[in-house]
């Protein structure tokens, strides 16, 4: 594949609202080279990369990878394939190793743990070569990541990059942290998978690191590439400048030097830039003159970038064991449990306490001398005043719905999951199915533990059995319906503390309206704010004793399953909302 292109960007342009971020990009990256990208902070190397992942979709132009489309290391450029940066993210980023310019890992994990967990996630088999690159990092990945040095980091980022042996390299600003010596082994890093036929995008603010590593670069300026050219073309162009000491004083302004471009340095020191053609000219001008010594100063990359960058105008230039995994798990698998693992303790501290309730109110009702009708066992559970099961359990939803997606964006991981072998839409089902999994099961024992109560009892008679799943069922529907608003939120919003905030208002309004409306005599009153308001759409009291509202059971059930299904609708839309806002979304730079 060596020579063949990797990555053709044609044209490409993203807008955001403080204007433009790139205007127009145009290369192509190639297999067996490395192409640098230079520009400060805010120049629109990071936005390019990111429209190149498919993690922020381009306004205009096109960008393509070009990826082996067979494991075949001799194959031609026939059996290459042209993907699509946005349309075929999934694909591109399986195939790619990243290094971001800004480190964004889990602080809770040993470094070891969250290797293992990409590499699990990529359904990779060759732990030995992770282990070599542990190795070659000299890395110690037992420590936990909160603990570690900016340096630590960046080793184990790379280390990510490297570990399932990817054809393409975009690294952002990769040796950031690196002390020398290993930055030195970055670049031979570099060079070594150069020889292998790998392609290369570096992006980097330390031109010797660049001269070292890339054949070709571009210069970067306010979203616009001023200029592309190979390094060769810089270190051996046709402007030539020569330092040129002499043992005696003159006044160069009067004698034959004064021709050419000429920097004095003192009466006795000169520098001199000339083209190749006058080479000789100045070697005979020069017997006129006593010289101590002649040194050529070869052009640098940084005052190449110097000087483009100041000018500013575009133009296009020549061109071991105790590591070791144990049983292999699908990929699939493994995000279910980081997910799981993530909101268990919440999760665990908020069902428990909901399930003190029911097991209080029948036990105390147990106590009582008299039989007592069964209804008086649910509505403590179901309805919604303060310390009833709901109210624990929507904390639960609140603070973990919220930091799905949105605290995950911030953080920055979101992307390195994407890069972990994970499709958005993956991404999305495998949190989702989590998220309500954990809703679920809280009310399925809730349920449980009610239901054997209840029906253990000698002093609860009267059970309507139908009623009694029925309400549960209305129960389950609320809590989802309420959860799918922190999921949209959460979706939508790239900070967790705004999409908590939106939802948890609208929440504790909903709360708070249920309440007021309750606590009026006349169910006539305030229609309005019920049916609007998702804690409203039906009466768990009203359901259970119909009579004392005036209504007959049928009118009651009919009531109840019909808020039961716009509970229904609410969930199922919100979330299949959150599904698009989540895939469409750009992922912040």
């Amino acid at each position: 594949m060596k020579n063949n292109v990797a990555i053709s960007v044609k044209n490409l342009t993203k807008r955001f609202k403080t204007g433009y971020g790139i205007e127009n990009i145009n290369f192509d990256v190639i297999y067996g080279k490395a192409f640098g990208y230079l520009g400060p902070n805010g120049s629109g190397k990071t936005t390019t990369i990111r429209v190149l992942l498919g993690f922020v979709r381009a306004d205009k132009g096109q960008s393509t990878v070009l990826i082996d489309n067979i494991q075949n290391p001799d194959t031609s450029i026939k059996s290459l394939v042209s993907l699509d940066s946005w349309v075929d993210a999934k694909k591109i980023q399986r195939k790619l190793g990243y290094v971001p310019g800004e480190i964004a890992l889990p602080e809770s994990m040993l470094g070891i743990d969250l290797i293992r967990q990409v590499y699990n996630l990529r359904n990779q088999d060759n732990w030995d070569y992770v282990e070599e690159l542990i190795h070659y990092w000299e890395l110690d990945a037992s420590v936990k990541i909160k603990k570690m040095s900016k340096g630590m980091k960046q080793k184990i980022s790379l280390i990510l990059a490297w570990m399932h042996k990817p054809d393409i390299f975009i690294l952002d600003e990769p040796s950031t942290g690196l002390d020398p010596l290993m930055q030195d082994k970055f670049v031979k890093l570099v060079q070594k998978t150069k020889d292998e036929g790998k392609a290369i995008i570096l992006s980097s603010h330390i031109f010797s690191e660049i001269e070292a590593t890339c054949d070709y670069v571009a210069v970067i300026k306010k979203g616009v590439v001023i200029s592309t050219i190979e390094l060769k073309d810089i270190f051996y162009n046709s402007n030539k400048t020569y330092e040129i000491e002499f043992k005696k004083e003159y006044d160069f302004n009067e004698t034959k030097l004064n021709k050419y471009n000429l920097v004095i340095q003192s009466k006795n020191k000169v520098f001199l830039s000339i083209t190749n053609e006058q080479t000789n000219e100045l070697i005979q001008a020069l017997g006129d003159f006593d010289v101590s010594f002649m040194k050529e100063k070869p052009l640098k990359l940084q005052e190449y970038f110097m000087e483009h960058y100041e000018n500013g105008q575009i133009q296009t230039e020549n061109l071991k064991k105790q590591h070791k995994p144990g049983l292999k798990i699908g990929s699939t698998f493994e995000l279910v449990r980081a997910t799981a693992r993530k909101y268990l303790i919440l999760w665990a501290v908020m069902t428990a306490v909901a399930l003190l309730i029911p097991i209080l109110n029948i036990t105390t009702l147990n106590n009582i001398g008299e039989d007592v009708d069964y209804r008086y066992t649910l509505l403590p559970v179901l309805e919604a005043p303060l310390g009833s099961p709901y109210l624990f359990l929507v904390l639960f939803i609140v603070f973990s719905g919220n930091s799905l997606f949105a605290s995950e964006v911030e953080k920055g991981t979101l992307s390195n999951l994407l890069m972990s072998n994970q499709s958005r839409k993956k991404i999305f089902s495998i949190k989702i199915a989590t998220y309500y999994g954990y809703i679920t099961i809280s009310v399925l024992v809730l349920y449980i533990l009610t239901f054997s109560m209840v029906s253990a009892s000698s002093k609860i008679v009267s059970i309507n059995y139908k009623i009694f799943n029925l309400s549960f069922l209305g129960f389950y529907l609320l809590l989802i319906a309420i959860a799918s608003i922190c999921l949209i939120t959460s979706c939508y919003f790239n900070k967790w503390v705004f999409s908590f905030s939106l939802s948890g208002a609208l929440i504790l309004t909903f709360y708070i309206l249920a309440i007021i409306t309750s606590l009026n005599s006349d169910p006539n009153k305030l229609q309005a704010i019920k049916s609007l308001n998702i804690n409203s759409l039906f009466s768990f009291e009203e359901y259970l004793d119909p009579a004392k509202f005036g209504l007959s059971f049928e009118e009651a059930e009919k009531k109840f399953l019909i808020g039961c299904g716009v509970l229904f609708v609410i969930a199922a839309s919100l979330t299949t909302g959150s599904y698009f806002i989540f895939i469409k979304k750009d992922l912040p730079l």
